[in-house]
């Protein structure tokens, strides 16, 4: 059974919101081609650096079991204090759980997984090949689906604009 007060913190201060799931930030990178690269078709390089979800974890960080809520920010990655200031006037100050730096869970240090140090990610270099197509527009834009930062929970996309030089 929930207290009147658990409740009221639902209702008055957003903490019965449902998580869905969330969206990654476009990536932009920009391809110089020449003009003949535009007119006839080419296919270019890219050196590239992302993240990727840690596969020795498979993006927990750390054991099976290890992670835990955080109890400073119950999950949510963010306080919320209430100050009285007068008679009858609250103030509220909303900031990131300085326990767990907002993810809303914690994972003891020796728990933690070796290579990606409890973060789930690691750093991964690729070579991305792009194909410029005959008759491409300055400007244009490839999407590469799944190429972009991963990070677990986030649906990831790349976007790339061609640029003629």
């Amino acid at each position: 059974m929930t207290s009147r007060s658990e409740l009221l913190q639902l209702d008055i201060w957003g903490g019965g919101r449902m998580q869905r799931e969330r969206r990654g930030k476009n990536v932009v990178h920009q391809l110089s081609v020449t003009l003949e690269d535009l007119y006839n078709g080419a296919t270019r390089k890219l050196a590239l650096q992302k993240n990727v979800i840690c596969d020795k974890c498979e993006g927990r960080g750390g054991k099976k079991g290890a992670v835990e809520c955080c109890p400073n920010c119950r999950g949510t990655g963010m306080q919320i204090r209430i100050h009285q200031i007068g008679p009858g006037m609250v103030q509220q100050i909303q900031s990131v759980c300085m326990e767990c730096q907002g993810h809303g869970e914690r994972i003891s240090p020796k728990d933690r997984c070796k290579s990606c140090n409890g973060r789930k990610i690691v750093r991964e270099k690729k070579i991305l090949e792009v194909h410029i197509d005959k008759g491409m527009k300055d400007g244009q834009k490839i999407t590469f689906h799944g190429e972009g930062d991963q990070e677990p929970g986030l649906d990831v996309l790349k976007l790339m604009r061609i640029t003629q030089i």
